[in-house]
């Protein structure tokens, strides 16, 4: 994260007399959100070192009262999940205790996974927590490049952008302004108007990703099992309904498509590592949905079975 905030930072001070006032804004903001994260992340690591509130709010100039209800835990952990690129544990504690590596296949891992927390976690190869996967306007932006036969840097020129950040937009880890997306077309001879229903839409969808999935997925007096589901459908609702196996190409087959398609019918409980591969694909977070998957866990080890849903899976409409 440190890097990432040092990285921005050095790409618009570069930028900053080729960007609009409007864009430079928007830029600002993004290094202060990453920033504000963090600061959110030292602040827990204090707070593990019995640093006090007092000199916490001392330091960033708050009151104590403003430190204690600003870096809750969960909210820290949930800024820091924001920019994470693995799921974080439930807790401080287990965020900021080092433990020792456990390979994936071993057979401490194994009853780990069978037990909840993991060692698991520590090993499943991760992909980044933004929806890029899915995300529609790269994929179109990177065409018109090539097509044009022109470099990133010839592109980011034109355009008045960092290099870096250009590749960050074509590789889906930022939707850029209109008046951006308008520039990068017009630099590769397409007419931007094309590219706006694809472009709306994206943006739409970016501003959809900080939802909290389990504050959609019901009534608390139903099953885990079955709350964890509708959690699911929320997320999937929200990425645009992908089928099965476009899930399964976007998440670089970390997932079959057999994987994806049983996640979405219910049917069984999946593993963790397939669930969080899963919620990284279409944009979601995964420590919003452990404490509900662990909860599943404990009702198939009392009950022997998933309970199932009414339809007997999950419902797509």
């Amino acid at each position: 994260m440190l890097k990432g905030v040092q990285d921005e930072a050095r790409d618009l001070s570069r930028a900053v007399t080729t960007l609009d006032v409007e864009e430079q804004l928007r830029r600002v903001a993004q290094l202060q959100e990453q920033v504000d994260g963090l600061a959110s992340g030292f602040i827990g690591r204090a707070r593990h070192h019995r640093v006090t509130w007092v000199t916490i709010s001392a330091i960033f100039k708050i009151s104590e009262d403003t430190a204690r209800h600003r870096y809750t835990e969960r909210l820290i952990l949930r800024r820091l999940g924001q920019f994470s690129r693995r799921p974080l544990p439930s807790s401080l504690r287990e965020l900021f205790t080092t433990k020792p590596p456990v390979p994936l296949h071993s057979a401490e891992a194994s009853a780990a996974g069978q037990t909840g927390e993991s060692a698991l976690d520590e090993s499943i190869p991760i992909r980044e927590p933004t929806g890029a996967a899915l995300n529609r306007l790269a994929p179109v932006l990177s065409m018109l490049v090539r097509t044009a036969r022109l470099s990133n840097k010839e592109v980011s020129d034109l355009i008045g952008c960092s290099g870096s950040y250009l590749s960050r937009i074509l590789s889906g880890e930022r939707v850029p302004t209109w008046a951006l997306t308008q520039k990068i077309a017009r630099a590769c001879g397409a007419d931007p108007e094309v590219l706006r229903a694809v472009w709306e839409s994206e943006k739409l969808s970016s501003r959809c990703r900080d939802i909290h999935y389990i504050d959609y997925a019901g009534d608390r007096g139903q099953s885990a099992a079955e709350r964890l589901r509708k959690a699911i459908r929320t997320l999937h609702l929200r990425a645009g309904r992908p089928q099965p196996e476009d899930i399964a190409v976007a998440s670089r087959w970390a997932l079959s498509f057999t994987d994806a398609d049983g996640i979405l019918k219910g049917h069984n409980l999946p593993t963790w590592e397939s669930l969080t591969n899963f919620i990284l694909t279409l944009g979601g977070k995964p420590y919003q949905f452990k404490e509900i998957f662990n909860q599943a866990e404990g009702e198939i080890r009392t009950e022997g079975a998933l309970p199932s849903s009414a339809s007997g899976e999950l419902p797509l409409d």
